[in-house]
């Protein structure tokens, strides 16, 4: 495989972007200053919005999810999902955020990251999964209406979509490769037989050799979602990990390809199915792509990706839509799109959008 050659920042150009933002890791290494960087590209200049969060799950890694992993996500969500960048934390302590829609990162074995094509030389932390002097994982925090690109250092391939928030290594432990996440991800694992990959949430354990497959996981309530697009993937859900233990068992289930798998917390239940995996994946190309899909879904899909409060009228449950949805607009001009092409009307009530029908009954719009 050919090398791409990427930009890098020579120690004069490193110093001056390094002095332009002062940060401190304020709640978890208080003993060091955090090093705050701005990164600049041709494609978007960075101003820094977010405190680092040292951290690692080094015990207990075969219960599932962690509850010190859990108690620390809620503490630190409301502070480091607020904002308009894309936000790159890493485990040594610095501090990215990247304007523009969408953001490409790859970490390398030779301990640079490269975000946009230029090139970083890190600090020497090697936290192999397991910590290391930088005292935490790497966090990459992509808020709404915005998208990630993130190549991982075994050759990985992830879509991070609006809203989330994942936690990885620099390079992963021997025998064992895992990370952790909080919203929607398309995964595209390189296949390793030694080292059986693992996709954490707070509802399941995601668990495959090498495939590639969709994981939407929202939070401690609601539905979680895995769709396998190829390959095979073992999903594993239940047991009682509020309380860290094995005693309540897990259900296992495994999929094959074009299989959807969800699971409610509210009822502990989950259930799989034949789809058209098109209009889960969609989104990783920055558009919404359905067929004959209710607008009421697609109405939640949008408000989902951009974080707006929609409602709508019973009438819009009825209609029905095909089409494409372009995400690299904006969100007026996303919802302008749909209102040109359905019978809905579009109102402003303070921070809420009311979508009303002018029809009854099913119609494809578009």
């Amino acid at each position: 495989m050919e090398k791409q050659k990427h930009e890098t920042l020579d120690p004069k150009e490193e110093q001056i972007l390094w002095g332009r933002i002062e940060g401190v890791n304020r709640k978890y290494d208080k003993s060091r200053r955090a090093r705050t960087f701005v990164l600049s590209s041709a494609a978007a200049a960075s101003v820094l919005l977010a405190a680092a969060m040292g951290w690692w799950l080094a015990e207990e890694r075969g219960r599932g999810v962690d509850l010190d992993y859990i108690a620390i996500m809620d503490a630190a969500r409301a502070d480091t999902m607020s904002g308009d960048d894309i936000r790159l934390l890493t485990s040594d302590g610095r501090q990215l955020s990247i304007e523009g829609k969408f953001t490409d990162i790859h970490y390398r074995h030779d301990g640079t990251i490269v975000v946009n094509g230029v090139a970083l030389e890190m600090g020497g932390s090697d936290d192999n999964g397991e910590g290391g002097e930088g005292g935490g994982p790497n966090q990459l925090i992509t808020p709404f209406g915005k998208r990630s690109s993130l190549t991982l250092a075994d050759g990985t391939q992830m879509w991070v979509n609006s809203d989330t928030r994942v936690l990885f290594p620099s390079t992963f432990a021997e025998g064992g490769r895992e990370l952790f996440v909080e919203g929607e991800v398309f995964l595209d694992v390189h296949r390793d037989e030694r080292a059986p990959f693992v996709v954490r949430t707070r509802q399941m354990d995601v668990t495959v050799l090498g495939t590639s497959f969709n994981v939407l996981a929202t939070g401690e309530s609601g539905v979680s979602e895995v769709v396998l697009v190829e390959g095979s993937v073992e999903v594993a859900t239940g047991g009682d990990s509020k309380s860290g233990s094995e005693s309540g068992s897990k259900q296992k289930s495994t999929l094959a390809p074009s299989q959807l798998f969800s699971y409610d917390a509210a009822t502990a239940l989950g259930t799989i199915r034949e789809v058209d995996t098109t209009g889960y994946v969609s989104w990783r190309e920055g558009y919404y792509q359905f067929h004959r899909q209710p607008l009421d879904v697609v109405l939640a899909r949008v408000a989902r990706f951009y974080g707006a409060r929609i409602e709508w009228d019973e009438g819009v449950t009825a209609l029905t839509c095909s089409g494409k949805l372009d995400f690299m607009n904006d969100l007026s001009g996303t919802l302008e799109t749909l209102a040109r092409a359905a019978p809905i009307t579009l109102e402003q009530h303070g921070n809420t959008i009311r979508v009303s029908s002018s029809r009854n009954g099913g119609s494809d719009l578009f």
